[in-house]
Protein backbone atom coordinates (compact mmCIF):
# COMPACT_ATOMS: atom_id res chain seq x y z
CA UNK A 1 0.00 0.00 0.00
CA UNK A 2 1.00 3.60 -0.54
CA UNK A 3 0.84 6.53 1.80
CA UNK A 4 -2.85 6.98 1.21
CA UNK A 5 -3.67 4.82 -1.76
CA UNK A 6 -3.64 5.90 -5.37
CA UNK A 7 -7.11 7.38 -5.12
CA UNK A 8 -5.56 10.32 -3.26
CA UNK A 9 -2.67 10.97 -5.63
CA UNK A 10 -2.31 14.30 -7.35
CA UNK A 11 0.30 16.21 -9.20
CA UNK A 12 0.74 19.76 -7.99
CA UNK A 13 1.77 22.68 -10.09
CA UNK A 14 2.38 25.67 -7.84
CA UNK A 15 1.11 28.93 -9.28
CA UNK A 16 2.20 31.97 -7.33
CA UNK A 17 0.99 35.46 -8.16
CA UNK A 18 2.70 38.71 -7.29
CA UNK A 19 -0.35 40.74 -8.25
CA UNK A 20 -3.97 40.58 -7.20
CA UNK A 21 -5.62 40.93 -10.61
CA UNK A 22 -9.31 40.59 -11.31
CA UNK A 23 -10.63 38.10 -13.82
CA UNK A 24 -10.53 39.24 -17.42
CA UNK A 25 -9.91 37.69 -20.80
CA UNK A 26 -6.31 38.90 -20.95
CA UNK A 27 -4.13 39.01 -17.87
CA UNK A 28 -0.56 39.90 -17.03
CA UNK A 29 1.22 38.65 -13.94
CA UNK A 30 4.45 37.05 -12.90
CA UNK A 31 4.81 33.34 -12.44
CA UNK A 32 7.33 33.13 -9.67
CA UNK A 33 7.43 29.45 -10.36
CA UNK A 34 5.22 26.84 -11.92
CA UNK A 35 6.14 23.43 -10.67
CA UNK A 36 9.15 21.95 -8.99
CA UNK A 37 6.49 19.81 -7.28
CA UNK A 38 4.74 16.49 -7.64
CA UNK A 39 2.32 14.30 -5.68
CA UNK A 40 2.40 10.51 -5.42
CA UNK A 41 2.60 7.75 -2.78
CA UNK A 42 6.04 6.42 -1.97
CA UNK A 43 5.44 3.14 -3.78
CA UNK A 44 5.45 4.98 -7.11
CA UNK A 45 8.90 5.00 -8.72
CA UNK A 46 10.85 8.21 -8.19
CA UNK A 47 11.72 8.17 -11.90
CA UNK A 48 8.13 9.17 -12.64
CA UNK A 49 8.52 12.18 -10.36
CA UNK A 50 11.84 13.09 -11.86
CA UNK A 51 10.46 12.75 -15.40
CA UNK A 52 7.89 15.48 -14.79
CA UNK A 53 10.17 17.71 -12.75
CA UNK A 54 7.55 18.75 -10.19
CA UNK A 55 7.79 17.77 -6.57
CA UNK A 56 4.79 18.54 -4.42
CA UNK A 57 3.01 15.51 -2.99
CA UNK A 58 -0.62 15.72 -1.96
CA UNK A 59 -1.21 12.76 0.27
CA UNK A 60 -2.75 11.77 3.57
CA UNK A 61 -1.07 11.98 6.92
CA UNK A 62 0.42 8.67 8.08
CA UNK A 63 -2.29 6.43 9.52
CA UNK A 64 -0.65 3.43 11.15
CA UNK A 65 -3.93 1.74 12.06
CA UNK A 66 -4.42 0.86 8.37
CA UNK A 67 -2.69 -2.35 7.38
CA UNK A 68 0.21 -1.84 4.98
CA UNK A 69 0.44 1.91 5.58
CA UNK A 70 3.94 3.26 5.33
CA UNK A 71 5.81 4.93 8.16
CA UNK A 72 7.19 8.42 8.60
CA UNK A 73 10.54 7.35 7.15
CA UNK A 74 8.91 6.93 3.74
CA UNK A 75 7.86 10.56 3.78
CA UNK A 76 11.22 11.80 5.01
CA UNK A 77 13.11 9.76 2.40
CA UNK A 78 11.20 11.67 -0.28
CA UNK A 79 11.69 14.97 1.53
CA UNK A 80 15.44 14.41 1.40
CA UNK A 81 15.11 14.27 -2.40
CA UNK A 82 13.48 17.69 -2.46
CA UNK A 83 9.86 16.55 -2.34
CA UNK A 84 7.44 18.61 -0.25
CA UNK A 85 4.00 17.64 1.00
CA UNK A 86 0.50 19.02 1.17
CA UNK A 87 -0.85 16.74 3.89
CA UNK A 88 -4.48 15.75 3.37
CA UNK A 89 -6.36 15.02 6.58
CA UNK A 90 -7.60 11.44 6.70
CA UNK A 91 -11.14 11.42 8.05
CA UNK A 92 -11.24 7.94 9.54
CA UNK A 93 -9.65 6.45 12.62
CA UNK A 94 -9.29 3.21 14.54
CA UNK A 95 -12.63 3.69 16.30
CA UNK A 96 -16.13 4.65 15.28
CA UNK A 97 -15.47 8.37 15.81
CA UNK A 98 -12.77 10.53 14.26
CA UNK A 99 -10.19 11.68 16.80
CA UNK A 100 -8.53 14.92 15.59
CA UNK A 101 -5.59 14.47 17.94
CA UNK A 102 -4.38 11.42 16.00
CA UNK A 103 -3.63 13.08 12.62
CA UNK A 104 -2.38 16.27 14.31
CA UNK A 105 0.09 14.26 16.40
CA UNK A 106 1.26 12.34 13.33
CA UNK A 107 1.71 15.50 11.27
CA UNK A 108 3.52 17.17 14.15
CA UNK A 109 5.88 14.19 14.42
CA UNK A 110 6.53 14.33 10.69
CA UNK A 111 7.36 18.04 10.80
CA UNK A 112 9.66 17.43 13.77
CA UNK A 113 11.47 14.67 11.88
CA UNK A 114 12.04 16.75 8.74
CA UNK A 115 11.29 20.46 9.30
CA UNK A 116 10.09 22.24 6.19
CA UNK A 117 8.99 19.10 4.39
CA UNK A 118 5.33 20.00 4.85
CA UNK A 119 4.16 23.10 2.96
CA UNK A 120 0.40 22.92 3.60
CA UNK A 121 -2.34 20.95 5.34
CA UNK A 122 -5.64 20.19 3.61
CA UNK A 123 -9.05 19.49 5.09
CA UNK A 124 -11.12 16.37 4.49
CA UNK A 125 -11.66 15.11 0.96
CA UNK A 126 -15.16 15.43 -0.59
CA UNK A 127 -17.30 15.13 2.51
CA UNK A 128 -20.41 15.07 0.31
CA UNK A 129 -19.29 11.57 -0.72
CA UNK A 130 -17.35 10.58 2.40
CA UNK A 131 -18.65 12.37 5.49
CA UNK A 132 -16.62 12.07 8.69
CA UNK A 133 -18.01 10.33 11.75
CA UNK A 134 -17.60 12.70 14.68
CA UNK A 135 -19.64 13.05 17.83
CA UNK A 136 -21.54 9.90 16.83
CA UNK A 137 -22.83 11.67 13.71
CA UNK A 138 -21.87 11.14 10.07
CA UNK A 139 -23.12 14.23 8.28
CA UNK A 140 -21.85 17.37 6.62
CA UNK A 141 -22.21 19.19 9.94
CA UNK A 142 -20.20 16.56 11.81
CA UNK A 143 -17.50 16.70 9.12
CA UNK A 144 -17.20 20.47 9.40
CA UNK A 145 -17.13 20.26 13.20
CA UNK A 146 -14.31 17.69 13.01
CA UNK A 147 -12.42 19.89 10.58
CA UNK A 148 -12.78 22.96 12.81
CA UNK A 149 -11.47 21.10 15.84
CA UNK A 150 -8.55 19.74 13.83
CA UNK A 151 -7.64 23.22 12.60
CA UNK A 152 -7.85 24.54 16.17
CA UNK A 153 -5.40 21.89 17.36
CA UNK A 154 -3.03 22.59 14.47
CA UNK A 155 -3.01 26.29 15.33
CA UNK A 156 -1.97 25.40 18.88
CA UNK A 157 1.10 23.45 17.77
CA UNK A 158 4.31 25.46 17.64
CA UNK A 159 5.69 23.45 14.72
CA UNK A 160 2.47 23.55 12.67
CA UNK A 161 0.76 26.86 13.32
CA UNK A 162 2.62 28.63 10.49
CA UNK A 163 1.41 26.20 7.83
CA UNK A 164 -1.33 27.34 5.42
CA UNK A 165 -4.52 25.29 5.60
CA UNK A 166 -6.77 24.42 2.67
CA UNK A 167 -10.45 24.15 3.48
CA UNK A 168 -12.19 20.77 3.17
CA UNK A 169 -13.99 19.94 -0.09
CA UNK A 170 -17.55 18.80 -0.68
CA UNK A 171 -19.30 21.59 1.24
CA UNK A 172 -20.44 25.08 0.30
CA UNK A 173 -17.74 27.71 0.66
CA UNK A 174 -18.71 30.18 3.41
CA UNK A 175 -18.60 33.92 2.78
CA UNK A 176 -15.45 34.03 4.91
CA UNK A 177 -13.33 31.01 5.77
CA UNK A 178 -12.57 32.21 9.27
CA UNK A 179 -11.46 29.26 11.42
CA UNK A 180 -11.89 26.79 8.55
CA UNK A 181 -8.54 27.70 7.02
CA UNK A 182 -6.52 30.03 4.82
CA UNK A 183 -7.43 28.87 1.30
CA UNK A 184 -10.77 28.02 -0.25
CA UNK A 185 -10.57 24.68 -2.01
CA UNK A 186 -12.20 23.31 -5.15
CA UNK A 187 -12.13 20.13 -7.22
CA UNK A 188 -12.71 20.67 -10.94
CA UNK A 189 -13.59 17.95 -13.46
CA UNK A 190 -14.80 18.76 -16.96
CA UNK A 191 -18.03 17.04 -17.99
CA UNK A 192 -19.03 15.44 -21.30
CA UNK A 193 -15.47 15.73 -22.60
CA UNK A 194 -15.75 19.53 -22.62
CA UNK A 195 -12.79 21.86 -22.46
CA UNK A 196 -12.21 22.84 -18.83
CA UNK A 197 -12.96 26.57 -18.86
CA UNK A 198 -16.70 26.49 -18.09
CA UNK A 199 -16.08 24.17 -15.15
CA UNK A 200 -13.30 26.34 -13.73
CA UNK A 201 -15.58 29.35 -14.07
CA UNK A 202 -18.31 27.45 -12.21
CA UNK A 203 -15.88 26.63 -9.43
CA UNK A 204 -14.78 30.26 -9.33
CA UNK A 205 -18.38 31.45 -8.96
CA UNK A 206 -18.88 28.95 -6.14
CA UNK A 207 -16.16 30.63 -4.07
CA UNK A 208 -18.52 33.43 -2.99
CA UNK A 209 -15.66 35.84 -3.56
CA UNK A 210 -13.36 34.10 -1.06
CA UNK A 211 -9.64 34.55 -1.73
CA UNK A 212 -7.10 33.05 -1.88
CA UNK A 213 -8.16 29.72 -3.33
CA UNK A 214 -6.69 26.59 -4.87
CA UNK A 215 -7.70 23.58 -6.96
CA UNK A 216 -6.60 20.38 -5.26
CA UNK A 217 -7.95 17.99 -7.90
CA UNK A 218 -8.31 18.40 -11.66
CA UNK A 219 -7.96 15.89 -14.47
CA UNK A 220 -9.29 13.83 -17.36
CA UNK A 221 -9.53 10.04 -17.56
CA UNK A 222 -8.11 8.26 -20.61
CA UNK A 223 -10.97 5.87 -21.21
CA UNK A 224 -12.88 7.00 -24.35
CA UNK A 225 -16.62 6.96 -23.73
CA UNK A 226 -20.01 7.81 -25.20
CA UNK A 227 -21.80 8.94 -22.06
CA UNK A 228 -22.76 11.94 -19.95
CA UNK A 229 -21.18 13.95 -17.12
CA UNK A 230 -17.61 13.03 -16.11
CA UNK A 231 -16.56 10.76 -18.97
CA UNK A 232 -13.29 9.42 -20.29
CA UNK A 233 -11.51 10.74 -23.37
CA UNK A 234 -8.48 9.63 -25.37
CA UNK A 235 -4.89 10.40 -24.41
CA UNK A 236 -4.35 13.40 -26.69
CA UNK A 237 -7.58 15.02 -25.50
CA UNK A 238 -6.46 14.50 -21.90
CA UNK A 239 -3.22 16.32 -22.70
CA UNK A 240 -5.06 19.24 -24.32
CA UNK A 241 -7.48 19.56 -21.41
CA UNK A 242 -4.77 19.43 -18.76
CA UNK A 243 -2.73 22.15 -20.45
CA UNK A 244 -5.78 24.39 -20.72
CA UNK A 245 -6.83 23.71 -17.14
CA UNK A 246 -3.47 24.70 -15.69
CA UNK A 247 -3.75 28.14 -17.25
CA UNK A 248 -7.49 28.45 -16.61
CA UNK A 249 -6.83 28.02 -12.90
CA UNK A 250 -4.12 30.66 -12.82
CA UNK A 251 -6.07 33.00 -15.09
CA UNK A 252 -8.97 32.90 -12.63
CA UNK A 253 -6.71 33.64 -9.67
CA UNK A 254 -6.03 30.20 -8.17
CA UNK A 255 -2.83 29.95 -6.15
CA UNK A 256 -2.24 26.28 -6.97
CA UNK A 257 -3.56 23.40 -9.04
CA UNK A 258 -3.12 19.69 -8.44
CA UNK A 259 -3.44 17.38 -11.43
CA UNK A 260 -5.28 14.17 -10.62
CA UNK A 261 -3.37 11.87 -10.84
CA UNK A 262 0.15 10.58 -11.46
CA UNK A 263 -0.46 6.92 -12.27
CA UNK A 264 -3.40 4.86 -13.50
CA UNK A 265 -4.77 2.84 -10.59
CA UNK A 266 -5.47 -0.44 -12.37
CA UNK A 267 -5.80 -1.92 -15.85
CA UNK A 268 -9.51 -2.53 -15.32
CA UNK A 269 -11.87 -1.08 -17.97
CA UNK A 270 -13.35 1.80 -16.00
CA UNK A 271 -12.66 5.51 -16.22
CA UNK A 272 -11.91 5.86 -12.50
CA UNK A 273 -8.84 3.68 -13.00
CA UNK A 274 -7.35 5.82 -15.80
CA UNK A 275 -6.89 9.41 -14.63
CA UNK A 276 -3.10 8.99 -14.52
CA UNK A 277 -0.55 11.04 -16.42
CA UNK A 278 1.29 7.72 -16.64
CA UNK A 279 -0.29 4.38 -17.43
CA UNK A 280 -0.24 1.47 -14.99
CA UNK A 281 3.18 0.39 -16.29
CA UNK A 282 4.71 3.85 -15.69
CA UNK A 283 4.70 4.76 -19.39
CA UNK A 284 4.15 8.53 -19.77
CA UNK A 285 1.00 9.48 -21.61
CA UNK A 286 1.00 12.56 -23.89
CA UNK A 287 -0.28 14.58 -20.91
CA UNK A 288 2.81 13.70 -18.85
CA UNK A 289 5.08 14.71 -21.72
CA UNK A 290 3.13 17.93 -22.25
CA UNK A 291 3.39 18.90 -18.56
CA UNK A 292 7.11 18.10 -18.60
CA UNK A 293 7.58 20.22 -21.73
CA UNK A 294 5.51 23.08 -20.33
CA UNK A 295 7.50 23.29 -17.10
CA UNK A 296 10.77 23.27 -19.00
CA UNK A 297 9.56 25.99 -21.38
CA UNK A 298 8.41 28.40 -18.67
CA UNK A 299 11.16 27.67 -16.16
CA UNK A 300 12.76 30.88 -14.88
CA UNK A 301 16.42 30.16 -14.20
CA UNK A 302 17.27 33.76 -13.33
CA UNK A 303 18.62 34.50 -9.88
CA UNK A 304 15.95 35.97 -7.63
CA UNK A 305 13.21 34.90 -10.00
CA UNK A 306 10.87 34.18 -7.11
CA UNK A 307 10.96 37.72 -5.74
CA UNK A 308 10.73 40.13 -8.67
CA UNK A 309 7.65 42.14 -9.65
CA UNK A 310 6.37 41.97 -13.25
CA UNK A 311 6.62 45.04 -15.43
CA UNK A 312 3.64 46.72 -17.10
CA UNK A 313 2.85 45.25 -20.51
CA UNK A 314 0.61 46.20 -23.40
CA UNK A 315 0.13 43.68 -26.20
CA UNK A 316 -2.13 44.52 -29.12
CA UNK A 317 -4.21 41.48 -29.98
CA UNK A 318 -7.89 40.81 -30.57
CA UNK A 319 -8.87 37.54 -28.95
CA UNK A 320 -11.71 35.58 -30.59
CA UNK A 321 -14.49 34.25 -28.40
CA UNK A 322 -13.28 31.45 -26.14
CA UNK A 323 -9.64 32.53 -26.45
CA UNK A 324 -7.49 33.67 -23.55
CA UNK A 325 -4.01 35.02 -22.95
CA UNK A 326 -1.66 35.21 -20.00
CA UNK A 327 1.71 36.99 -19.98
CA UNK A 328 4.45 35.44 -17.86
CA UNK A 329 7.46 37.61 -16.98
CA UNK A 330 10.91 36.23 -16.31
CA UNK A 331 13.62 37.96 -14.34
CA UNK A 332 15.96 38.25 -17.36
CA UNK A 333 13.54 40.47 -19.30
CA UNK A 334 11.96 37.70 -21.34
CA UNK A 335 8.17 37.55 -21.47
CA UNK A 336 6.18 34.50 -22.53
CA UNK A 337 2.67 35.11 -23.82
CA UNK A 338 0.52 32.01 -23.35
CA UNK A 339 -2.46 31.96 -25.73
CA UNK A 340 -5.11 29.26 -25.77
CA UNK A 341 -8.43 28.66 -27.48
CA UNK A 342 -11.12 26.56 -25.80
CA UNK A 343 -13.53 24.89 -28.16
CA UNK A 344 -15.07 21.44 -28.49
CA UNK A 345 -12.29 18.84 -28.24
CA UNK A 346 -14.40 15.70 -27.73
CA UNK A 347 -17.47 14.49 -29.63
CA UNK A 348 -19.50 12.92 -26.85
CA UNK A 349 -22.05 11.32 -29.17
CA UNK A 350 -19.33 9.45 -31.07
CA UNK A 351 -16.80 8.98 -28.28
CA UNK A 352 -14.06 10.45 -30.45
CA UNK A 353 -11.54 13.27 -30.31
CA UNK A 354 -12.11 16.45 -32.29
CA UNK A 355 -8.97 18.11 -33.63
CA UNK A 356 -9.88 21.63 -34.69
CA UNK A 357 -8.06 23.50 -37.47
CA UNK A 358 -5.69 26.23 -36.36
CA UNK A 359 -6.82 29.84 -36.40
CA UNK A 360 -4.40 32.66 -37.41
CA UNK A 361 -3.93 35.30 -34.72
CA UNK A 362 -1.97 38.53 -35.24
CA UNK A 363 0.06 39.68 -32.25
CA UNK A 364 1.57 43.17 -32.14
CA UNK A 365 4.19 43.40 -29.44
CA UNK A 366 4.98 46.50 -27.36
CA UNK A 367 7.36 49.07 -28.81
CA UNK A 368 10.90 47.77 -28.63
CA UNK A 369 9.86 44.16 -27.98
CA UNK A 370 11.35 41.48 -30.20
CA UNK A 371 9.77 38.10 -30.92
CA UNK A 372 12.15 35.23 -30.20
CA UNK A 373 10.39 31.88 -30.37
CA UNK A 374 7.10 29.97 -30.46
CA UNK A 375 6.59 26.87 -28.32
CA UNK A 376 4.05 24.05 -28.48
CA UNK A 377 4.19 21.93 -25.29
CA UNK A 378 2.30 19.08 -26.95
CA UNK A 379 5.21 18.71 -29.37
CA UNK A 380 8.43 19.60 -27.58
CA UNK A 381 10.17 21.79 -25.04
CA UNK A 382 12.19 23.26 -27.93
CA UNK A 383 10.83 26.07 -30.13
CA UNK A 384 8.70 25.00 -33.08
CA UNK A 385 9.54 28.35 -34.72
CA UNK A 386 12.11 31.08 -34.16
CA UNK A 387 11.94 34.75 -35.09
CA UNK A 388 14.50 37.37 -35.99
CA UNK A 389 13.33 40.10 -33.67
CA UNK A 390 9.99 40.84 -35.31
CA UNK A 391 7.70 43.35 -33.61
CA UNK A 392 4.54 41.81 -35.05
CA UNK A 393 3.89 38.13 -35.76
CA UNK A 394 0.98 35.91 -36.76
CA UNK A 395 0.66 32.62 -34.93
CA UNK A 396 -1.44 29.61 -35.88
CA UNK A 397 -3.52 28.99 -32.78
CA UNK A 398 -4.55 25.36 -32.11
CA UNK A 399 -7.20 24.17 -29.64
CA UNK A 400 -4.78 24.16 -26.67
CA UNK A 401 -2.09 26.53 -25.29
CA UNK A 402 0.94 27.71 -27.23
CA UNK A 403 3.61 30.09 -25.94
CA UNK A 404 5.07 33.11 -27.77
CA UNK A 405 8.34 34.31 -26.29
CA UNK A 406 9.75 37.81 -26.74
CA UNK A 407 12.33 40.09 -25.15
CA UNK A 408 11.83 43.71 -24.15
Amino acid sequence: GGLAGRDLEAIAVGLYEALDLSYQQYRHASVQYLGERIGVPATVGYKALDYLGIKLIRDSSPFPWVGGSTGINTYTDLMKQGVTFNILLFGQGPGSNYDPKIPVNLIDDLEATYPGGIVAIEGFNEIDHAPVTYGDQRTEASSIAAHLETVRLIRERKRLKHLPIYDLTGAEVPKTLGPRGDYANKHVYAQNGNPPRPHFEGAHRGLNGVKPWGVTEFGYATYPEIDWLVIGVDERTQAKGILMGIFDAYHLGASSIYLYELLDQKKEPHREMHFGLFDYHYKPKPAATAVRNLLRIIEDKGAGGKEFTPRPLEVDLTLPEGTFALALDKVDGVTQLVIWRETQIWVREAGKRKDNPTVPLAVKLPDGAKARALYDPLISDAPIKTYGGDGQVTVDLPDYPIILEFSR
